[in-house]
């Protein structure tokens, strides 16, 4: 893996911080603080993003599942810091959700429950971190990191659930690492990841690996590295495709049916009133091989900015309903069009009318591009021929 220069990764994840925050005219931050490397790391960064006195910790331990001696890990770093800190903890919270639940309740028997429960666990501490950013007007800071995100290792709308993501660019070797640089205490460092949904929960035995070969799966599965990493097998390479795959609808907002363009003849006057609606749907998500910020969804058009990462490339895929239109504004691009591939510099476009096999590649510093798509947006238009990360 890489070396990065660990204090300008710290300088920059802390300058992102303090801009989304005055971005947002908020007052500060808040965050769960677990007693784990990540929620560690981001404390440390939102300290120097913004203050410690205007960070606020929540450490939400569960009964019976939380160790206390993470609660006291979490409660060393706040001190450390010196953050405002809160304890909550969250077993009577999660006792009244589930009321007499049991076990033939759950999908899936006893597994089920301890999921079931665990997600549930997660999703009370999202609506804790929301109800005091709110009541403070802060930002809630998110602790998930790359590895994570890509395999979906974190549960939707629950430690998932954030108002901005400062280190999940990062591998979680490498937020180790930065963890080190910042002086994160070395137990914190070294202790095995765990979300601690239920009791027992470790990372590496639910995964089935540790993180240093997940994040060497991943750099080759993004075309960071040229080839598995020591000791990494093919099956293990299949599982981390595989639990890429399955939480691809993590990584998304919800999807929506178009409906507006289902237009008929008005009745009476409420056609002539009708509001004029916004064609604007502004979002940005990650992919594994970048992001992309989609300016506009309407029934002609989809407007978005695509950033491809260095050396990735999205999958060979082809549209029936959609056609295209690329305009490279910075880096360097490959574009598979048919049978020929045509390099791409700056000012350089090209079409990619409906039914045409395509692909976008990045040269060694990335790619930027502006796509305008016209026709049917929607994912059950994309076929994929060739896929790096085991989408279909």
């Amino acid at each position: 893996m890489e070396d990065l220069d660990y204090e300008r990764v710290a300088g920059e994840a802390a300058a992102f911080i303090r801009q989304q925050v005055d971005a947002a005219g908020a007052d500060g931050v808040v965050f769960g603080l677990s007693g784990g490397i990540d929620s560690s790391v981001v404390a440390y960064l939102s300290a120097r993003a913004v203050g410690a006195s205007r960070c606020l910790a929540l450490l939400m331990p569960s009964g019976g599942i939380t160790p206390a001696s993470e609660t006291d890990d979490a409660r060393a770093v706040a001190n450390l810091l010196g953050i405002e800190h809160k304890v909550v903890p969250i077993t009577g919270i999660a006792a009244a959700a589930a009321g007499g639940d049991a076990e033939p309740d759950f999908a899936g028997g006893a597994e089920g429950m301890k999921r079931t429960v665990g997600n549930l666990n997660a999703r009370i501490r999202a609506s804790l971190l929301y109800y005091e950013a709110q009541k403070r007007n802060r930002l809630v800071v998110g602790t998930d990191d790359r590895s994570e995100y890509l395999i979906g290792y974190f549960t939707k709308y629950g430690d998932g659930a954030s108002d901005m993501l400062p280190i999940a660019d990062l591998y979680k070797t490498q937020v180790q690492r930065l963890g080190l640089h910042l002086g994160v205490p070395r137990r914190i460092v070294e202790k095995p990841p765990s979300p601690h949904l239920w009791r027992g929960h470790d990372a590496s035995a639910e995964l089935g690996m540790d993180y240093a070969a997940i994040d060497g799966i991943l750099e080759a599965m993004t075309g960071e590295a040229s080839g598995l990493p020591p000791g990494a097998t093919e099956a293990m390479a299949k599982r981390v495709g595989a639990l890429h795959s399955a939480s691809e609808h993590k990584r998304r907002l919800p999807p929506m049916p178009r409906l507006r363009g289902a237009v008929g003849p008005a009745s009476g006057d409420a056609g002539a009133s009708a509001p004029l609606s916004n064609p604007s749907r502004r979002s940005a998500e990650r992919r594994p091989w970048g992001r992309f910020e989609r300016l506009t969804l309407n029934q002609a058009t989809t407007v978005k900015i695509i950033d491809i990462d260095p050396g990735a490339a999205l999958s060979l895929q082809r549209h029936s309903r959609r056609s295209e239109y690329w305009l490279l504004l910075a880096g360097l691009a490959t574009a598979t069009l048919g049978d020929k591939e045509v390099a791409m510099e700056p000012g350089g476009d090209c079409f990619v009318p409906a039914g045409m096999v395509h692909r976008l590649a990045a040269g060694g510093r990335g790619a930027r591009l502006l796509e305008i798509a016209f026709g049917d947006f929607s994912e059950g238009d994309i076929v994929r021929l060739e896929d790096a990360w085991g989408r279909k």
